[in-house]
């Protein structure tokens, strides 16, 4: 049964990877040259993989980030269309400020699903 699961969450996370594939990166000039939304969450996601996974053991890794006043402009659009389908989730650490009027000096992590765990196998006894 396990299986079953896996393969419908890496199926499910390999469609919306396609999907944001298909959401062009900005359409303002950038000196950042990313092609699709996809694009950016790779570097996010191989950033987090390497603190995380290949670097030497820290008991907290960092597994989100913050946006500061010196990112481009054509990566805040893209970060806004990466929340709006969901593929960033803000993490509001004042709940008095529900509103995201900016994203400076706010935190985000990448949704879950763009993010599977690694098949595993079960011993079914």
């Amino acid at each position: 049964m396990a299986h079953i699961q896996d393969a419908a969450i890496t199926r499910g996370s390999a469609r919306f990877q396609a999907l944001l594939s298909t959401i062009p990166f900005g359409g303002m000039q950038s000196q950042v040259k990313y092609k699709s939304l996809r694009d950016l969450i790779d570097i996010i996601g191989k950033f987090f993989f390497k603190k995380v996974v290949l670097d030497d053991f820290s008991s907290d890794p960092p597994t989100t980030f913050i946006v500061d006043d010196q990112v481009d402009e054509a990566v805040k659009v893209a970060i806004g269309k990466a929340i709006n389908q969901g593929a960033l989730v803000y993490m509001e650490d004042d709940p008095n400020k529900p509103l995201l009027d900016s994203l400076v000096g706010r935190r985000f992590r990448i949704n879950y699903i763009l993010a599977p765990p690694l098949q595993t196998t079960i011993d079914s006894q």
